[in-house]
């Protein structure tokens, strides 16, 4: 599995689909224990996860499948591809943020070059002014 035990308190781990449903059962009853499960599973996932590393991977994935499913929107055919990412409208960020600053400066190093001799007061500035027509993405989560 995911390496997960019963005491890191992240979720319901169970031998048996009684132990899994009593388990789900008392967590949806208890907003205390709802809370408490979820701020375990924050914070399992800030000591086992890199978020650089888990922003690549999703950042491989939308790249990944965006020409895809451009190609099927081109194409109007959905049956060869149902699902909710169709009908997703994907929006441009409006706004510099932390997390996109450090994307962008890991995602294109040579921005980041820019970036550092002053050509450019930031990443998302860069963004603004040429990397959104280079087809470029700044990410931001909030």
């Amino acid at each position: 599995g995911f390496g997960i035990k019963a005491e890191d308190k992240v979720g319901c781990v169970g031998e048996s689909s009684k132990e899994m449903k009593d388990c789900v059962l008392e967590m949806n009853s208890s907003a205390k224990k709802w809370d408490m499960i979820r701020e375990n599973q924050l914070e399992y996932i800030r000591r086992t996860h890199k978020r650089v590393d888990l922003v690549g991977v999703w950042d491989d994935i939308i790249e990944t499948n965006f020409k895809k499913i451009m190609d099927r929107r081109r194409e109007g055919d959905s049956k060869k591809m149902e699902h909710n990412l169709l009908k997703t409208q994907l929006s441009v960020s409006t706004k510099e943020c932390p997390e996109g600053e450090k994307h962008y400066s890991l995602k294109y190093p040579n921005v980041k070059k820019a970036v550092d001799a002053g050509q450019f007061r930031s990443y998302f500035k860069h963004y603004q002014q040429h990397g959104q027509v280079e087809g470029k993405r700044y990410v931001c989560y909030s």
